[in-house]
């Protein structure tokens, strides 16, 4: 055999190496992938495998809860999810779990829990159940503290996608409230308001972001519409 010059004997012989796992060390790459109740396992055992061997390392899990195991309209169950986290382990993938972005009534608004003043006043949202009214707000938290504390602790999950899409647009009571707190905190008080949106408020309450775009306010400041957008 001859002998090469830039190898050792010890280099030559030594055998090819295994492909690394699919795993934190590796720069993430993979796909979203949709639970559906009509899915059968056995095709989600092919998928997986299939994006394994095309050198997928991570999967983003949409949605979270499986509604199709409820026993009631109200109730979260993650125990599909749960077996789909195994299978991530099985073949080195980690997982994002989406909680909230696509269809709320899958996520935190069940429909049964829902009414028409929670409704968005805009339908351009990307979600009709509007975050900002107090009620929608207690069956997010809700909803988040139930899906993280029966997930967290699985060995295949690498984040939470917590708030994917928002696109939120809704001049309703609560947002406007949450508006006026939040203006509050930017700019301390009416006055510094009044300087920088060239406005002649006597107080933050009378902020109406219905107008911010009117169209001779515009020319003089951008300020009202970029704070409420």
């Amino acid at each position: 055999m001859k002998h090469d010059p830039n190898h050792s004997p010890d280099e030559r012989t030594k055998p090819p190496q295994p492909r690394k796992t699919a795993g934190r060390d590796r720069f993430p790459f993979g796909a979203v992938y949709i639970l559906e109740q009509e899915r059968s396992k056995p095709e989600i055992v092919r998928d997986f495998n299939n994006m394994r061997d095309m050198g997928f390392n991570l999967v983003t899990l949409w949605p979270v809860a499986n509604s199709w195991l409820a026993g009631s309209s109200d109730e979260f169950v993650f125990d599909d999810t749960r077996w789909v986290l195994d299978l991530c382990a099985e073949c080195g993938m980690k997982a994002i779990l989406q909680l909230i972005g696509q269809n709320p009534s899958q996520e935190y608004m069940p429909d049964c829990l829902f009414t028409s003043e929670m409704l968005t006043s805009e339908m351009k949202s990307c979600f009709w159940a509007n975050p900002n009214h107090p009620d929608v707000d207690r069956c997010i938290r809700e909803y988040i503290r139930r899906a993280i504390t029966a997930l967290k602790d699985h060995s295949a999950v690498y984040a939470w996608d917590v708030f994917n899409e928002v696109q939120l647009y809704t001049e309703d009571r609560w947002t406007i409230r949450l508006f006026h707190e939040w203006l509050r905190a930017k700019y301390g008080s009416i006055g510094e308001l009044n300087r920088r949106w060239y406005r002649r408020y006597s107080s933050f309450d009378q902020v109406n972001p219905v107008d911010r775009n009117a169209q001779y306010s515009l020319w003089s400041s951008v300020l009202p519409a970029v704070d409420f957008e």
